[in-house]
């Protein structure tokens, strides 16, 4: 088991993928929209739901992120705001669970 960790500031990647202050050779990429944050990795999964969990939690008040998808190289977070349910950007941290 490997455990990854990560801070995404909340205006990195609007205009093409960036590294972040994580794991090296992720990026992350904002998917055009400032409350979609696309996260790259390098892990080639084979199971994604089976072989890695992902735990997130946004750093602005109202903030409620939420792991939307998982595939083989790529986790998409969707920030939204717990009072209203409308689009918010924020910084996140995150924690992730390998298990190969």
């Amino acid at each position: 088991m490997q455990i990854f960790s990560g801070h995404l500031n909340a205006s990195d990647g609007m205009s093409a993928p960036v590294s972040f202050d994580g794991p090296s050779g992720w990026t992350v990429y904002k998917m055009q929209q400032t409350e979609v944050y696309q996260v790259r990795h390098n892990l080639n999964l084979s199971n994604p739901s089976a072989q890695f969990h992902v735990t997130v939690t946004g750093m602005t008040t109202w903030a409620l992120p939420i792991v939307q998808s998982m595939s083989a190289d790529t986790f998409n977070i969707v920030c939204r705001r717990s009072d209203n349910g409308g689009a918010m950007e924020s910084d996140l941290m995150f924690v992730a669970v390998y298990n190969p």
